[in-house]
């Protein structure tokens, strides 16, 4: 079991790396994204409604039911 003290030191010290950031902690870029030249599939999102709604849309921007 760990004392009080090394309790504390342990989180001052990772209130003070969430604090300052990662940027403070880690030599890592950010994340790229990467986009396809030929995407095989297309994404459909509708938000700010209710869920019956925003289905409603989804299916209306794919073209239809029929679709």
């Amino acid at each position: 079991m760990e004392s009080r003290r090394e309790f504390l030191r342990k989180m001052i010290a990772a209130g003070g790396m969430l604090a300052l950031g990662r940027d403070a902690w880690s030599d890592a870029p950010p994340p790229m994204r990467k986009y396809a030249e030929n995407p095989t599939c297309t994404l459909y999102r509708a938000v700010n409604g209710k869920p019956a709604t925003n289905l409603a849309k989804v299916i209306e921007m794919m073209g239809g039911i029929e679709n």
